[in-house]
């Protein structure tokens, strides 16, 4: 069966075989994109697993991990989303394989969108660039600058939320976390949306 939704379950490989232990893991990062991609849209909800588009996948000839499929709700329209890996994706005669799914899905009245994984990796990116930009104006001092740098340096690496704890005298902690990671004094996890939890880390 396909892996495909939120929390929903995953394929059985021997993950003794070298090759299908990386498909494996590959895959779940495709499903870990997708999520991340979700949660950071607020105007979309995974709904879960989307059978005829799975069938009709695996009747094209696609295994269990060439794909990432997941229903969608989007200001009141349902999608089913395929997510598809790059090596996959890179394949002219798959590109073309997929759409004739969705043209198959369209016919049995399910919108599809074709997903590359680095469109999504990209997105993700996107998004975190967006909320360092719109903080670098927080205006901080020398010594608070100095603050986070002495704990990003103890600690080697941190959270955005322990880091900001480091500044007790700043109205807007965070703010001033990111608006260095926008000068480029810390270094932030971009793979994943900003969370209180995300990786931060220097290299001054």
């Amino acid at each position: 069966m396909f892996a495909t939704s939120l929390g929903g379950a995953t394929p059985l490989f021997d993950l003794n075989d070298a090759k299908a232990s990386r498909l494996f893991h590959e895959h779940r990062k495709l499903g870990n994109n997708a999520k991340n991609y979700i949660s950071a849209h607020p105007k979309l909800m995974g709904l879960g697993d989307d059978p005829v588009v799975q069938h009709l996948l695996a009747s094209a000839g696609f295994s269990p991990v060439d794909a990432y499929v997941i229903r969608l709700a989007a200001e009141g329209r349902m999608i089913t989303a395929i997510c598809v890996p790059t090596r996959i994706w890179r394949h002219e005669d798959c590109r073309l394989e997929l759409h004739e799914v969705k043209k198959e899905a369209r016919a049995l009245r399910t919108n599809c969108i074709l997903v590359p994984q680095r469109w999504l990796r990209a997105e993700t990116r996107s998004a975190v660039a967006r909320v360092v930009a719109q903080a670098r104006n927080t205006r901080f001092t020398r010594a608070q600058m100095d603050a986070v740098l002495e704990h990003l340096r103890k600690t080697r690496i941190s959270t955005i939320a322990e880091t900001a704890h480091a500044l007790v005298d700043h109205s807007d902690p965070i703010g001033v976390v990111l608006a260095m990671a926008g000068q480029g004094m810390v270094d932030l996890d971009r793979s994943t949306p900003l969370h209180p939890g995300t990786w931060a880390s220097t290299r001054l």
